[in-house]
């Protein structure tokens, strides 16, 4: 199955994003591109490390928004007392 652009041509981030996140993607897709990262030499614990980073940035950035959230949730209560 041929993608627009071809899966060959991704970044390797992108390669790993849809090795790594399969529910998201075309199982012809992630086949695609576990073949290229092996292609490219990028080891399965190299793109272990690389989803951890993720997880972490993921989990930094929602504990932020949380943190956002509950000064915003603070001051309206603030003005309705």
């Amino acid at each position: 199955m041929e993608f627009e652009p071809p899966i060959a041509s991704r970044s390797t981030d992108e390669l790993m994003e849809i090795a790594n996140y399969p529910e998201n993607w075309n199982s012809s897709a992630v086949e695609q591109a576990q073949n290229e990262l092996k292609n490219r030499g990028i080891t399965d614990e190299h793109q272990k490390e690389k989803v951890t980073k993720w997880h972490k940035q993921a989990e930094k950035e929602h504990r932020q928004k949380m943190a956002a959230r509950s000064i915003e949730s603070y001051g309206i209560l603030e003005l309705l007392t």
